[in-house]
């Protein structure tokens, strides 16, 4: 696989795992493509997931519930991520109180972030069922024509509340198209906050996760994966 820039957020967990090898063990070609791929588009929808997290929540502040439309609000969002004024968040909303609120990251015809180096375009679009603390809600996002670094990014993500501080997030026809050609990738995720959930401070929260995966490779290798161990 040639080296495809997309800026990577620091997801390294995963692929300790994976990788499931000592030093002295030889991986082939073969196996090093899906570990390099495999790694390529779960850093690539980890930084989406992570995007929409701090986009959602922030949404969640009072200023937001009570206009319906606005682009306040991303002061927090910015810091964490380099974003300029490029980007437009706008949110429908059908009422005070009412669902669903519809969220919409419009990165126009590109937007750089100078903490990651990385460039956005298109839109980000996320559909909120109910209150995100509430079992049973749901966010469904989805992708208008939009790329990072170039790279055209597709499918369609499901955040469930499953209630007990744990949420499921379900990726299904995920799709990387490069220079090279096209990764595919379908996914499932549950958090469970075991740490720090009666603080409001996010940062001092610890989850436990664990999940799936499977998909393509740019060669047409098929893999599938499992998180045997719970990661924390």
């Amino acid at each position: 696989m040639k080296t495809t820039k997309i800026g990577i957020l620091a997801i390294a967990f995963l692929f300790i795992g994976l990788a499931g090898c000592n030093n002295d063990e030889m991986v082939d070609e073969g196996q090093q493509e899906i570990l390099d791929e495999t790694t390529f588009a779960e850093n690539t929808f980890e930084q989406l997931a992570s995007d929409i997290d701090e986009v959602s929540f922030a949404d969640m502040s009072e200023s937001a519930r009570l206009a319906e439309t606005t682009e306040g609000d991303k002061v927090r969002w910015f810091k964490r991520f380099g974003y300029s004024d490029c980007v437009t968040v706008t949110r429908e909303m059908p009422g005070e109180g009412e669902f669903p609120i519809i969220i919409t990251i419009d990165y126009g015809e590109g937007c750089g972030s100078w903490m990651w180096d990385v460039v956005k375009s298109g839109k980000i679009i996320i559909t909120i069922s109910g209150k995100m603390s509430e079992e049973g809600s749901k966010r469904l996002v989805t992708f208008e024509y939009f790329k990072v670094n170039g790279n055209l990014i597709e499918g369609e993500f499901t955040f469930t509340n499953l209630g007990n501080a744990s949420w499921s997030r379900v990726l299904v026809g995920g799709k990387i198209t490069t220079e090279e050609g096209v990764i595919t990738r379908e996914s499932e995720r549950i958090r469970t906050r075991i740490e720090g959930g009666d603080t409001d401070d996010r940062s001092d929260d610890v989850f436990k996760i664990t999940g799936n995966a499977s998909g393509k490779t740019l060669e047409d290798n098929t893999y599938t994966m499992d998180i045997t161990s719970p990661l924390i």
